[in-house]
């Protein structure tokens, strides 16, 4: 691939508590083919032997800051690696990811050859036990969009390829004034549909450049907990909202059948809710929703779902389990 390197690149990455995995990471980070690099590793507070690996890596390789701080959280770290990054473009990685050594020149080269703001790859989603050695290298497409048709691909096949802040490069401009929300699970829900938005064009390659780890003990891998449903509902909320002061009205009826499963999945577990107090506010602003649902231009199959929902949910799941099972 022919790129000149001119541009340089910060790759941020929040470093907490994966000593197990941090040097594959690094690892796959400095043999990119895409050399000019500024690497941003952020120490957030680790308990475990991260912060000593990260300043060895800092001493062999010049690209690489360490930046060392108190725990805050993956948002807290990502915003910090932000404030440190002087690169044009920045990409987001997890410490227990990794990447192709081709990652950073597939994407540059796409946005240059593009006059993109954001460029994004797809991904394997592998485990410890998966076998990576036969991995197929198939045709892949590319597609650009808009920032509206980008934002309609949230609720459309390359959902996860787009919200999440990892398997991107990002002009950095779109970051100004805006952070990621420090405190909350989802922390990508709340923050890339406002950065997708202010992108001039969106290109999307379905080569698959990342490689997505899920642990058995990190936070996607547990079952159900009561604050990660709440703030994706905030989150999903607040676009809501969002999409009303551009509006598009048509991103806001897609974006309320999402938040009314989010509603459903709290309901199935509002036993685990901390007193009667929180559960009640539950519920009041789950009557605020039911009338905005109804005010939204949904198919006429959505409008049967929720509606046998509101009425009458016993019946509806049991209608749900009864094909779910019988497979119709």
């Amino acid at each position: 691939m022919e790129n000149l390197m001119t541009d340089t690149i910060s790759v941020i990455v929040p470093v907490y508590n994966v000593e197990k995995y941090l040097h594959r990471c690094i690892d796959s980070i400095i043999h990119q083919t895409y050399q000019n690099l500024e690497i941003i590793l952020i120490d957030d507070g680790s308990p475990d032997n991260c912060g000593n690996i990260c300043d060895e890596y800092a001493h062999k390789d010049r690209r690489i800051k360490v930046v060392h701080k108190e725990n805050g959280g993956l948002s807290d770290a990502r915003n910090v690696g932000i404030e440190n990054a002087t690169g044009m473009y920045l990409a987001f990685l997890d410490s227990d990811d990794w990447v192709h050594n081709t990652y950073i020149e597939v994407l540059y080269n796409l946005l240059t050859n593009y006059e993109a703001d954001i460029s994004v790859c797809n991904f394997y989603k592998v485990s410890s036990s998966d076998n990576l050695s036969g991995l197929s290298q198939n045709s892949h497409g590319i597609i650009t969009y808009t920032n509206l048709e980008a934002l309609h691909q949230l609720y459309d096949e390359n959902y996860l390829q787009m919200i999440v802040a990892w398997g991107k490069l990002f002009n950095k401009k779109l970051f100004e004034g805006i952070i990621f929300p420090v405190g909350k699970i989802h922390e990508d829900e709340f923050l890339v549909y406002k950065v997708l938005y202010r992108a001039s064009k969106i290109v999307y390659t379905s080569e698959q450049l990342v490689f997505y780890f899920q642990r058995p003990e990190s936070i996607v891998g547990e079952g159900f907990k009561l604050k990660n449903r709440l703030d994706a509902l905030e989150a999903h909320e607040e676009r809501n909202q969002f999409y009303r002061e551009i509006g598009a009205n048509n991103l806001v009826a897609k974006n309320c059948y999402r938040i009314f499963s989010i509603y459903k999945s709290i309901f199935h577990h509002i036993h685990t809710f901390p007193n009667q107090a929180s559960q009640n506010d539950f519920l009041n602003r789950y009557e605020l929703f039911k009338k905005e649902m109804r005010e939204t231009s949904q198919s006429l199959s959505n409008k049967l779902n929720y509606e046998l929902y509101f009425h009458v949910p016993i019946l509806y799941r049991f209608i749900s389990r009864y094909f779910i099972h019988r497979k119709w």
